[in-house]
């Protein structure tokens, strides 16, 4: 891991939270709190049983000179549906997935996403770069999966 263990790691997504908290309650209306992190090393057999399927999935990548980290955030379809209403203004009714709700949640995550990377320059004191690479609806088993191993 570089000589980050999972707790520094964890430490250091919280203190990234606190912004992404603020961008995300001034998107959705309301308050939002992005709950403790958990972090766990798993195998793809062990991913395939944790997944929520059908589900939306956002890929992001965050690059520091000749380092890149690729990371995929699995939100249930359900979430993924109530989210995208609360920013089109509604009272947060489960949206069913469709190009619209998409658009929504890919919005939603860049705008957490360069709040993000604005927090982690300014607490590393040196310029991290984060970009959001795709956003997928999923509704197999083996498509976060093909996904996870690209």
């Amino acid at each position: 891991m570089g000589g980050f263990d999972f707790r520094s790691i964890i430490e250091l997504l919280k203190l990234v939270s606190m912004p992404v908290n603020r961008t995300m309650s001034i998107l959705f209306g309301r308050k939002v709190v992005v709950s403790d992190p958990v972090m766990q090393s798993v195998s793809i057999e062990e991913l395939r049983t944790m997944l929520p399927c059908p589900c939306v999935a956002i890929g992001m990548e965050m690059t520091r000179e000749q380092y890149k980290s690729r990371q995929i955030l699995f939100v249930e379809e359900e979430i993924a549906g109530c989210a995208a209403d609360l920013v089109m203004g509604n009272e947060g009714r489960t949206q069913k997935i469709d190009s619209i709700v998409l658009s929504t949640i890919q919005e939603i995550a860049a705008q957490g996403i360069e709040t993000a990377g604005d927090a982690l320059t300014e607490l590393l004191g040196y310029e991290v770069q984060e970009e959001l690479n795709q956003v997928k609806y999923m509704v197999s088993e083996e498509e976060p999966e093909v996904w996870c191993r690209q």
